[in-house]
């Protein structure tokens, strides 16, 4: 299990990321996941990937909330018959970037 993103070096393993999203549950409040855009996914066997752009709002250490855009890849593992998210990016998309598919850069 790892997490590259949330404003943290690479975390890695089940006690480096819970303590990752703990963290990020203390500073983050009214969150919301408004839709995501899929760009592309697939399956191969036990494993499978989807990436797209999230659209979500929240709010950080009380600050007013706020909707952004992240670039997200998820890999997933199938274990003991069931998909277990394996893996996790997410950043934010870069001002010179598309921003969600079918728009073009700024």
């Amino acid at each position: 299990m790892t997490i590259f993103g949330a404003k943290v070096p690479v975390r890695q393993g089940r006690q480096e990321v819970d303590e990752t999203l703990r963290w990020l549950a203390e500073r983050w409040s009214d969150a919301t996941v408004s839709s995501f855009d899929l760009v592309a996914a697939d399956v191969s066997g036990d494993l499978a990937y989807a990436i797209g752009f999230e659209h979500i709002a929240n709010s950080v250490v009380g600050v007013p909330v706020e909707p952004y855009t992240l670039r997200v890849t998820h890999i997933f593992r199938r274990e003991n018959g069931e998909w277990k998210l394996a893996h996790r990016h997410a950043d934010r998309v870069p001002d010179d970037q598309t921003k969600s598919p079918g728009s073009s850069p700024g």
